[in-house]
């Protein structure tokens, strides 16, 4: 009798990784909570600046970031997220309380794909959005 077993193995994909900028610890950390628990890995840095440093040091699928923050502002990082060659393509979502029409055209025209109100972020809306813009080719 001869006893044979086949076992495939499966390359498990990593999930998608979304590095969050946010200037309030408090706002970084339910975000972050939010991401993990629809299964993201998650990356938080405190302003545009260190989010910057750290696109140099590692890629990500999608980048979170506040408008307002010290050092360097939301806008700021995304201008140059769009300016470097291996980073444009990757997906920028602001999340901000400022969310006047001007606000809004100022960060679609710094090159965000999305723009979420605070006062109006729901886990479902992000959810839909993350899932909206993973979803799509990376065609910039």
């Amino acid at each position: 009798l001869e006893i044979t077993s086949r076992f495939e193995l499966a390359e498990v994909a990593a999930p998608p990784s979304i590095l969050v900028a946010d200037d309030s610890m408090t706002t970084r950390h339910m975000e972050t909570s939010v991401l993990r628990a629809l299964g993201y890995g998650v990356v938080q840095a405190s302003d545009g600046a260190e989010a910057w440093g750290l696109l140099q040091q590692r890629g990500v699928d999608l980048v979170i970031t506040d408008v307002e923050m010290p050092h360097m502002d939301g806008l700021e990082l995304i201008r140059r997220i769009r300016d470097d060659d291996g980073l444009a393509r990757t997906q920028v979502v602001v999340v901000s309380t400022r969310s006047n029409e001007a606000d809004l055209e100022a960060g679609f025209l710094a090159g965000a794909d999305a723009y979420i109100q605070k006062d109006r972020f729901t886990q479902r809306e992000l959810g839909a959005t993350l899932r909206g813009l993973l979803s799509r080719p990376q065609a910039r």
